[in-house]
């Protein structure tokens, strides 16, 4: 199997007494609960709460955890070279611990969370002074829950999460160098002008972090070395 390339990787990231505000607290702990910490709601001598104090505190932490799969194979031919290329990436696990281990929240698959996984593939083409490529980038489906809240780790109003439909693009570069002091170079991204999955986000109507608004574009530049 001359030509083919295979590697494996596997990362884990984990930070340790991480740095928390106010909107983490409120997350992890039931409402009720957080507005007895006196740090964080001082009261006056009858009990009532007088300002609101956003202080940091130390969390457990966060474990980031994944592994990512990438295969490649070289093949020439009369016709030029051809090397196809995929990459997957699992995404473990991504997972934020409270005050205890008992105040989890993970949250792979939502919308400021990393993907359940990414796929993306890849094909070059080279005969002698032009080459090719072909990218395709596919994002899975995902939950929308910017308009959820989060309360001790749980949803409190699960009917504001909404389902968010994949989407895979198609982006393709050529270049031709004809000869040492010029050359030509055509690029095109999203070529056949995928739509955004619908999804609102603040008062857009798609994930700005996953999509690019441009949509497609095409660009020609010639280049001469002198």
């Amino acid at each position: 199997m001359q030509g083919l390339n295979i590697l494996v990787s596997y990362n884990q990231n984990r930070i340790s007494n991480q740095f928390a505000g106010l909107t983490t607290l409120f997350r992890l702990m039931p409402v009720t609960e957080t507005y007895k910490l006196a740090q964080f709601f001082p009261r006056d001598a009858n009990g009532k709460i007088t300002q609101q104090q956003n202080v940091n505190f130390n969390i457990l932490g966060s474990l980031y955890r994944s592994m990512t799969v990438e295969a490649s194979y070289l093949l020439y031919t009369k016709l030029g070279s051809f090397e196809p290329r995929i990459v997957y990436v699992d995404n473990i696990t991504s997972r934020l611990t409270g005050l205890d281990t008992n105040m989890v929240i993970d949250d792979i698959g939502t919308l400021f969370g990393p993907d359940r996984y990414r796929l993306n593939g890849s094909l070059t083409w080279t005969r002698g002074d032009v080459t090719a490529n072909l990218f395709v980038y596919h994002i899975p489906s995902y939950v929308n829950d910017y308009l959820s809240t989060l309360n001790a780790g749980r949803i409190a109003n699960p009917e504001l999460i909404t389902p968010v439909k994949s989407l895979t693009t198609v982006d393709f570069s050529a270049n031709w160098a004809v000869n040492p002091a010029f050359s030509i170079q055509f690029s095109g991204r999203n070529i056949f002008k995928a739509a955004a999955p619908f999804t609102v986000v603040d008062t857009l109507p798609y994930d700005t972090a996953r999509y690019d608004v441009r949509g497609r574009t095409l660009s020609l530049r010639a280049q001469l070395r002198f």
